[in-house]
């Protein structure tokens, strides 16, 4: 280690502080330590699919009741089907927000669903699963 004058020679104490958060492989976990990877990973992959059905949902239940209300409005002063087209127009958008917010969330899924497997593997492996 070289002082900040660069020249090698260091005079007096040095303290050194590391406050990197290394990842641990899974492979050098005890079992407890994976059995508690495994609960924060379940978790964590169950609150991404709530985030991603929550923008789905909160989409499509007003855009269900418009399509139930322009139904019963066409239905009952015999308009044209103009108004139901209207209202489906309106369910794809929640849809397609749906679908977007799964594909930037695809990322985080798909590696929790790799840690669940490497961490099945290794319980397996070693006879506690």
């Amino acid at each position: 280690m070289r002082d900040y004058n660069h020249n090698g020679n260091v005079y007096g104490d040095v303290n050194v502080t590391d406050n990197s958060t290394q990842n641990k492989l899974l492979r050098n976990c005890s079992n407890e330590e994976l059995f508690e990877e495994r609960e924060f990973r379940r978790n964590r992959q169950r609150l991404e699919w709530r985030s991603i059905f929550k923008v789905a949902a909160y989409g499509l239940i007003p855009g269900l009741i418009c399509v139930i209300g322009y139904s019963a409005y066409a239905l009952i002063n015999d308009k044209a089907i103009v108004p139901v087209l209207i209202g489906l127009l309106q369910l794809s958008i929640p849809v397609a927000s749906g679908f977007l917010k799964y594909t930037e969330r695809k990322e985080a899924l798909v590696g929790h669903e790799l840690a669940l497997r490497e961490i099945r593997s290794l319980l397996m492996q070693r006879g506690r699963e």
